[in-house]
């Protein structure tokens, strides 16, 4: 049984997925902002986790974790959070890690839930506000989830990434995740803007690369499920000011140290399929020119963890070095 503070509001949730009832009392927490708690009604998913993604108007708010591990009749604790539209990404804090939904929240100030709805297949969404009474819940549509490489040496940039980013600062190499609507968005930088669409089954990269006064834009498209628990998954895209480039493993053998071809001919702009890595090792690997084999960088001492799936990116130009940007995917 209970205890009911006085003069203080509670949310009941009952949930009963796949023959299982489960009830949690959820007291309202006081706040002048917004706070968005996160309860898991959808036995079928198992654990997971929710993460927001990053917004912002004229100043960058990164994304942080609003759920770990969270079970079926389980609840988040509340959490402060912006108002206005938020960017959610639901995964499963299993391995492989992969990414089961996200979503556009329109949160107001004041107290709200966020549940995952029990379903056949697919996963669903709801937001419950304060103000909500008997009212029929509704799902959240489905989101578009991206993620952004900003790729062009020197100062940080003003981008935007319409609806959730408008005129922010990104530095160079800094990846941004966030959600856009199902539609899609416009991604903008200066004068250049680019039309945002994808399917609903994948997840994608958006690298921006060139020059601040000649910007362009590569992508990269990934299955939205993938299955490796006892593996990993990295992909190579060369988004540097190099035409072709070369990527070879550095090796230890019989204490003399060599090269062995890895990539070859990897064109400006190109990615590759993803490769399938079945042990976790540390590895190292250098970056030449596929024209004359000059050394253009070298990353050492690289892990990648099994269960994930990671992009490895070329970037940089020959004004401002070059370098390997190691993106762990969605």
């Amino acid at each position: 049984m209970a205890a009911l503070e006085p003069l203080r509001r509670y949310s009941l949730v009952v949930m009963d997925s796949a023959g299982v009832l489960r009830a949690v009392l959820l007291p309202h927490q006081s706040t002048l902002g917004a706070q968005l708690q996160c309860v898991h009604a959808a036995a079928q998913l198992g654990r997971v986790r929710i993460t927001l993604g990053a917004v912002g108007a004229g100043a960058l708010q990164v994304g942080r974790v609003l759920a770990e591990e969270l079970g079926y009749g389980g609840a988040a604790p509340a959490t402060s959070v912006p108002t206005g539209l938020l960017p959610l990404v639901v995964q499963s804090a299993a391995l492989p890690s992969v990414t089961l939904n996200s979503m556009l929240v329109p949160v107001d100030a004041g107290y709200s839930l966020l549940c995952l709805l029990p379903a056949s297949s697919e996963v669903r969404a709801a937001l419950v506000k304060e103000s909500a009474e008997g009212q029929l819940i509704e799902e959240l549509p489905e989101g578009l989830p991206v993620q952004l490489l900003q790729a062009i040496p020197g100062e940080p940039l003003q981008l935007s990434l319409q609806p959730v980013l408008e005129g922010v600062p990104v530095a160079y190499r800094t990846t941004v995740t966030t959600v856009l609507p199902r539609e899609g968005g416009v991604l903008q930088l200066g004068a250049a803007q680019w039309s945002v669409r994808g399917a609903a089954d994948s997840v994608y990269l958006l690298v921006l690369a060139g020059t601040a006064q000649q910007p362009e834009l590569f992508w990269a498209a990934a299955p939205r499920l993938w299955s490796g628990e006892l593996v990993a998954q990295r992909r190579f895209l060369n988004a540097s000011d190099v035409p072709a480039i070369e990527i070879l493993v550095d090796t230890l053998v019989a204490g003399e140290r060599r090269e062995q071809p890895l990539i070859s001919g990897l064109q400006r702009g190109q990615s590759t399929p993803f490769q399938t890595i079945s042990m976790e090792y540390r590895f190292g690997l250098r970056i030449r020119s596929a024209g004359d084999g000059t050394l253009l960088a070298r990353l050492d001492n690289v892990l990648l963890p099994l269960g994930r799936r990671y992009s490895l990116i070329f970037v940089g130009s020959r004004a401002a070095g070059y370098s390997m940007v190691v993106h762990q995917e969605l």
